[in-house]
């Protein structure tokens, strides 16, 4: 019988970082069969050309909604966002998933996947007493990676956070060893 794979959760700001970091991802794992990026469904038209996202109209995203066919939606500054409800089979597979996630989400997203790998990403400018859509303001990083894990009663195994002072590929490289090797050995290593 096959281990279940992990889900790495990316959120955080800028989210145009968030993107890039998804993009070298991608191009990183195209040749690896234990690790999958599932497209984002959209109806926000300004990522139409983004090779992370599909594009839909309203009205096919909610048809969609409406048969079962996401996991995870949610809406931000009036657009759709949906993630495909194949993510739970792959990770049952052993396949690991790097999943494009919102803050606005976390709670649904920690309720249906229990053992979730949260993937923060914030760049160097960003001020750590900023609100990140949803964190309350907190004075340090520690205390908001606590909410998360504490968000709800919901217990969140593993934070990591990425502060963009490297080359995304090399961020995307350190993740992509990250999930194919024992949590432990890495974080000895960090």
């Amino acid at each position: 019988m096959a281990t279940n794979g992990e889900l790495y959760y990316l959120i955080g700001k800028p989210n145009q970082l968030k993107h890039e970091l998804l993009h070298s991802l991608n191009k990183l794992t195209k040749n690896e069969r234990s690790i999958v990026i599932p497209n984002t469904i959209t109806t926000d038209v300004r990522l139409e050309d983004d090779d992370n996202y599909s594009y839909v109209e309203k009205s096919d995203f909610v048809l969609r909604k409406s048969m079962g066919l996401y996991c995870l939606d949610w809406e931000k500054m009036e657009n759709s966002f949906g993630i495909s409800g194949e993510v739970s089979q792959l990770i049952n597979k052993g396949i690991n998933v790097f999943m494009n996630g919102s803050l606005i989400n976390i709670e649904n997203a920690m309720k249906l996947f229990p053992k979730i790998n949260v993937v923060m990403i914030r760049s160097e400018s960003t001020s750590s007493d900023s609100d990140y859509d949803g964190f309350p303001l907190i004075e340090s990083e520690n205390a908001r990676l606590e909410w998360v894990r504490q968000a709800n009663g919901i217990y969140c195994p593993f934070v990591l956070t990425i502060i963009n002072k490297y080359k995304l590929d090399d961020i995307a490289s350190l993740l992509i060893n990250f999930t194919l090797s024992n949590h432990s050995q890495l974080a000895k290593a960090v």
